[in-house]
């Protein structure tokens, strides 16, 4: 799929003047916008962008949708499933 918009030109020249490829900005900017609505998961905006997962999520918590998880609290609990759990 091939999306396409204009900007005005003086802005153009600001984007361009700064390092970077304006096309796979706005590329990742749109598939993000699209996972945060939940019209795509993450092995999709993965395969997108052709990212690994740790990339993508790298990418994700840049932008600030990121799950940010606590290491230390999700072993507490994966200890207290499995003493919870019968022998």
């Amino acid at each position: 799929m091939t999306i396409s918009f204009e900007i005005p030109q003086d802005i153009e020249r600001e984007l361009r003047s700064g390092a970077g490829d304006l096309n796979r900005d706005a590329k990742e900017v749109y598939l993000m916008e699209q996972f945060r609505r939940a019209k795509l998961s993450h092995r999709q905006l993965q395969d997108a962008l052709g990212l690994s997962f740790q990339e993508t999520e790298e990418i994700l918590k840049r932008r600030g949708l990121g799950q940010d998880v606590d290491l230390a609290g999700s072993s507490t609990g994966r200890d207290r499933l499995r003493k919870a759990r019968p022998q």
